[in-house]
């Protein structure tokens, strides 16, 4: 798939600059969305902030999280893991592997109360 330069804005006040993969849905598309020429290399802007665009994936991780907490026998520790894709039109998207979503989740029980 190729790849693209994507320019994110920060809410604080910069930029950073995020390697893409192209999106599929853009192939046969026109770019009409402002682009500039970085070292040589066309960097196309993001239509969001880049924590705009990484708040998107909190909701699915949060919900994880309060689920595994809220279980019968809730784990001592939780550890959620997954890749990201960023896309200058969607902003981030949990990226899959394989054609399906990539999460892996580590539980952690500890025997007796938990040091103070």
């Amino acid at each position: 798939m190729p790849r693209q330069l994507v320019q994110y804005n920060l809410d604080s006040g910069g930029s950073v600059l995020v390697w893409t993969d192209a999106s599929p849905l853009d192939a046969g598309q026109p770019v009409t969305r402002g682009l500039r020429d970085v070292g040589g290399a066309i960097v196309e802007r993001a239509e969001q902030s880049f924590e705009s665009a990484i708040s998107q994936i909190e909701p699915a991780a949060q919900s994880l999280i309060t689920r595994l907490r809220d279980s019968t026998h809730a784990p001592d520790e939780i550890v959620v893991e997954f890749g990201v894709s960023l896309h200058a039109q969607v902003g981030a998207i949990i990226a899959e592997t394989s054609g399906e979503a990539n999460f892996k989740v580590s539980l952690t029980w500890r025997n007796g109360p938990s040091p103070t």
